[in-house]
């Protein structure tokens, strides 16, 4: 396994009685389910299903940690605290460091690792996520509908019942979850930078967020409009071929 330690991120611990049961009925995933020292991906939603932030839950024997990037803490603790009308909650920073780990199959978040874990750099840590298709705000989102970024459709329970934001998520996933843009994993055959355009057909059809090099291959994410997604694309004033290797949906 190899880990990140990402200055960027922070922590807000819940407590209190109903802490399990208040989070579980405004974050998209299924906390009711999580057992202790478990965790798993999920957000937070406007009641219009925009996101507020997503985040990694951990379930702790007296609180729930929640990891977020940095700038979103603020309207995290608003948004939460408002909702906190009759419960027994509460809702402080915790202060640990945070670390973003790569297991074989899946990518969680804590507050510690094991000593034998080996550590990213900065520069393998974006190849890294950009391989396994973890967008990061403000580099690659501000508020879309989860379902337009695949990597955040681990964090929504459709089975679990209401949470704030659902209806439009659960019309959505009745229609087979058709978006109209989707954050994609894309291979180039030259160089692409943030902010290059994608184009299909001479239209613009998307834009690079994020943009690496594995060793001689060339990765970025990209927003793709879903009318482009079998279209040949190309990125960028000099029309760079770019494949998109993301399963489209």
């Amino acid at each position: 396994m190899k880990a990140y330690h990402s200055k960027n991120w922070q922590i807000l611990s819940v407590t209190g009685v109903d802490r399990i049961d208040f989070l579980h009925r405004l974050l998209t995933q299924d906390i009711k389910s999580l057992s202790t020292q478990q965790g798993a991906w999920s957000c937070l939603l406007t009641p219009k299903s925009k996101l507020i932030a997503f985040m990694f839950v951990q379930i702790r024997d007296d609180q729930v940690l929640l990891f977020m990037d940095d700038r979103v803490v603020k309207n995290v603790k608003t948004t939460l605290s408002m909702y906190a009308i009759t419960e027994d909650v509460d809702i402080q920073p915790f202060q640990a460091p945070v670390y973003i780990v790569f297991d074989k199959n899946r990518i969680v978040v804590s507050e510690t690792v094991e000593d034998d874990l080996t550590s990213l750099t900065f520069e393998a840590f974006e190849v890294d996520r950009v391989k396994r298709g973890f967008a990061l705000f403000d580099t690659d989102y501000q508020d879309p509908i989860p379902l337009e970024v695949p990597f955040m459709h681990q964090a929504i329970s459709f089975t679990k019942g209401c949470y704030v934001g659902q209806e439009t998520i659960a019309r959505l996933y009745a229609r087979g979850m058709h978006v109209n843009r989707k954050l994609l994993q894309v291979k180039a055959q030259g160089l692409i930078a943030p902010s290059d355009p994608i184009y299909a057909n001479g239209d613009e059809v998307g834009v690079i967020t994020t943009a690496v090099n594995d060793g001689d291959v060339l990765l970025g994410l990209a927003w793709v409009h879903r009318n482009a997604f079998e279209l040949d694309l190309t990125a960028g004033s000099r029309n760079i071929p770019i494949q998109v290797i993301t399963e489209k949906g």
